[in-house]
């Protein structure tokens, strides 16, 4: 799946609000939660995802999705990291 594939798919799930973001390299978010169901898309870079007691890293190419208020942490990666943002609310 591409960047522009992954937009289109997010439009016809009803993810009408997209952002395109860029993390510097390092960042970590400790445990928190969002009011939007997100779907996210890694550009460039990494970035790990931890729900529960499990970390998944994405890499270019890869995507996933978060719950709304589903409690969760953000890791990335050394560089900086790209991603395509979706939120549906």
């Amino acid at each position: 799946m591409t960047a522009d594939d992954f937009i289109a798919q997010l439009a016809a799930d009803g993810y009408l609000e997209v952002e395109h973001k860029t993390v510097p390299g390092g960042t970590v978010l400790g445990l928190h939660q969002h009011a939007w169901d997100a779907r996210l898309y890694v550009v460039q870079g990494e970035l790990t995802c931890g729900l529960d007691d499990t970390r998944t890293t994405y890499t270019p190419g890869q995507h996933f999705e978060v719950a709304r208020g589903r409690e969760h942490t953000e890791r990335y990666g050394a560089g900086a990291t790209r991603l395509v943002i979706g939120r549906r609310h």
